[in-house]
């Protein structure tokens, strides 16, 4: 078992994560410090960082302005057949596909 920043990890031998295909949906984010962090811990646990998606209501990350939409139609990954993210990313990948 692992203690991580109070986020126990209870580490088995029958579990195996692929973090080459693990996406990471964050949570919005208002404090520059706190994404930095966040990020930090997610990369740390092995997360690629182009497989971590920033919620588009989040600060970023290298203080540029933020391309709202561009963001929102990004933001969510297919979860078992379903798209999970923001409306706009599910609008788009819903009518990609016939």
């Amino acid at each position: 078992m692992l203690v991580y920043n109070r986020l126990l990890i209870k580490i088995d031998t029958h579990v195996f994560i692929n973090f080459d295909k693990t996406q990471y949906l964050m949570s919005p984010v208002d404090n520059h410090n706190e994404l930095e962090r966040r990020m930090n811990i997610l990369l740390e646990l092995g997360f690629k960082e182009e497989m971590i998606k920033i919620h588009p209501d989040s600060v970023s990350f290298d203080n540029k302005p933020i391309a709202l939409q561009e963001r929102k139609a990004e933001y969510g990954v297919k979860l078992l057949g379903a798209f999970l993210g923001d409306s706009e990313y599910i609008k788009k990948k819903t009518f990609i596909r016939k």
